[in-house]
């Protein structure tokens, strides 16, 4: 990443300023978004509905869609790389980059899954202390190409000195994605019913799970993936100095010029 080439003012920001710049930056990519979306996400949810359909059963389809929803981001993490530092973003070449890193990704999610699970059985903080750190498990494995034990060590420094924000970051995300699933569902049913005049699906509440909760769960992958790449680049930022040395090119290109 060329930092020079940033297409976003360099600067520390809060957790709610991030995701609020991740609305604007979602919205202006719209189209490059919703490309890569068909590709990766229409596959997934189709994955994950006919799971829940197949075995009657939402919860094996709620867990089936945790457990692929981070490798399904990936792909998101390289766009919002090469959307923000590079002039293009070639569809092929980010499906390139995700599929190479995944192995690693997986043993480093299974790492986490195993931590995340012995901090739930303690008590709620470790796990959660367990999933700051491994918030920027995407940005690790795929951008920086680290490998498995080289990834968790660059984990643990990035985290180290924002270990609150980190754990603010993983809790507001979360919450967003769960109202998501319930507002989708909501605004949803409430087109069939009030627009369309088709009966509704049950709420997701009723019957644990809907087609229409699951489409929004997956559309508001692309959009966690962007946060959570813009979120690690504002660590970068703040521990790096990048917003300084863009400020610092920027005075030697205008003395340049003069």
């Amino acid at each position: 990443m060329n930092i020079l080439e940033a297409r976003v003012e360099l600067r520390d920001r809060t957790v709610v300023d991030v995701v609020d710049l991740t609305l604007r930056f979602f919205m202006r990519h719209s189209l490059a978004y919703a490309k890569l979306s068909a590709i990766v996400l229409t596959p997934s949810f189709l994955l994950t509905w006919w799971i829940a359909f197949d075995t009657g059963s939402w919860g094996w389809a709620w867990i089936w869609a945790l457990a692929i929803a981070p490798f399904a981001a990936s792909p998101f993490t390289v766009l919002a790389s090469r959307l923000m530092f590079e002039p293009r973003a070639e569809m092929g070449e980010i499906l390139k980059t995700s599929l190479t890193a995944l192995p690693r990704m997986l043993a480093v999610r299974f790492l986490q899954a195993i931590g995340v699970a012995f901090g739930a059985i303690a008590f709620l903080l470790p796990a959660t202390w367990f999933l700051a750190l491994f918030l920027f498990t995407n940005e690790v494995v795929v951008l920086e190409r680290a490998s498995v034990s080289g990834a968790l060590s660059r984990m643990q420094r990035l985290l180290s000195g924002g270990s609150g924000d980190a754990i603010l970051a993983v809790l507001f995300l979360l919450a967003l994605h769960i109202m998501a699933v319930f507002l989708g569902d909501l605004v949803g049913r409430g087109i069939l019913e009030d627009v369309l005049e088709i009966a509704p699906p049950p709420s997701i509440l009723v019957a644990k799970g809907s087609t229409l909760g699951l489409a929004a769960f997956w559309w508001f992958v692309p959009f966690a993936a962007t946060c959570r790449f813009l979120l690690y680049v504002n660590v970068r930022t703040r521990n790096e100095g990048w917003d300084v040395q863009t400020r610092f090119a920027a005075i030697a290109a205008r003395a340049e010029e003069a």
